[in-house]
């Protein structure tokens, strides 16, 4: 008998506030940029206008390898009562976008990161860093300078700088790379991750014991 994968589960979640998610899609509407609305429970929600924006979305979907379900007005579907994950907004220049919307939206309110094509707007609570050190230290019980993780982008920098090992890809931002303890000898696309970690295995760095034993995650 042959046994099926077994089902994901949220370990632990944070959405925008109501005001934070009206306050962004009113910005999105404002300056012309396709919001995406990230549900817990099923698939990202957008609404493009123009083909431009369209054109945009298309863009992202094929970057993160997913579809999007269209819908007419994301007011309605924050409505509905789920609260957004994240609000993503497709931009022709993410770190310009990035600093206009900061200016707009008090820092207490979202969380603003630049990313590769879009602007992710989060909970201020949300991060990458604080994320792995619940998860390391409530779910798998590994000490954080045990850990090695690896970035590239702005929305890694507090892991990086959280863990024993921060790696920042050959490809990395130049903010992630000051923010990271050493560099990849490898990008994204050159499979730098798993090379690296065969590198260390080999160095003899960490083992592939239990977890928890002493060894890096």
């Amino acid at each position: 008998m042959m046994m099926g994968k077994p089902e994901p589960r949220i370990l632990f979640s944070e959405s925008l506030s109501l005001d934070a998610a009206q306050q962004v899609l009113a910005f999105c509407r404002r300056v012309g940029w396709c919001a995406s609305y990230c549900r817990a429970s099923g698939p990202a929600c957008a609404a493009p206008e123009t083909p431009e924006q369209e054109g945009l979305l298309s863009r992202f979907e094929s970057l993160e390898g997913t579809k999007q379900v269209r819908v007419a007005d994301l007011g309605e579907v924050l409505t509905s009562g789920e609260l957004p994950l994240k609000i993503v907004a497709m931009v022709d220049d993410p770190e310009a976008a990035a600093a206009s919307a900061k200016e707009a939206l008090p820092s207490d309110l979202v969380h603003i990161i630049a990313a590769e094509m879009h602007v992710e707007f989060l909970n201020p609570s949300v991060n990458k860093g604080r994320s792995l050190a619940r998860l390391c230290n409530d779910v798998v019980r590994v000490p954080l300078a045990e850990v090695v993780a690896y970035g590239d982008n702005h929305n890694d920098v507090e892991m990086l700088r959280l863990v024993g090992d921060g790696v920042a890809m050959a490809n990395a931002k130049d903010a992630v790379k000051s923010a990271a303890d050493r560099e990849c000898r490898w990008s994204n696309d050159e499979e730098g991750v798993a090379n690296d970690i065969n590198a260390l295995l080999d160095a003899g760095v960490f083992s592939t014991g239990a977890v928890g034993d002493g060894s890096r995650l």
